[in-house]
């Protein structure tokens, strides 16, 4: 994809593991 949308999906997983790693 664009480079924003890849940019966005790298936020989105940090985003995620970060949940994770908080429960």
């Amino acid at each position: 994809g664009t480079d924003a949308s890849q940019v966005n999906e790298a936020m989105e997983l940090a985003t995620s593991f970060a949940s994770m790693k908080l429960k």
